[in-house]
């Protein structure tokens, strides 16, 4: 795989980490701890893969900003490449389930 675009996207995960703090005031610590310890990538695929609905979802729904979600962030084109039909599919659901519509 692409090595650039897997730094990109760890990049833009920490970069969304920065935006949920600032944006919505909401510091998800495990989700920064984890992606610091896996990279991006890997740490999207073990949250996807999980069947419990992180507590960052609840939380960015909460502040109405969903779009701040990793869900979100994969879903982007540009990502296309790191993430499977099926891994993107659930990212859709979830944000589906939390009533999220892109804008």
């Amino acid at each position: 795989m692409n090595a650039a675009l897997e730094q990109e996207f760890h990049d833009a995960m920490l970069g969304m980490f920065e935006r949920a703090k600032k944006e919505a005031g909401y510091s998800a610590n495990r989700f920064h701890q984890l992606v610091g310890r896996l990279g991006g990538k890997a740490a999207a695929k073990q949250m996807l893969a999980s069947k419990t609905l992180s507590e960052d979802l609840t939380h960015l729904s909460l502040a109405k900003r969903l779009d701040l979600s990793m869900e979100v962030l994969i879903l982007e084109a540009q990502w296309a490449p790191l993430f499977s039909d099926q891994e993107r599919a659930i990212a859709v659901k979830r944000l589906k389930d939390f009533g999220y519509t892109a804008s």
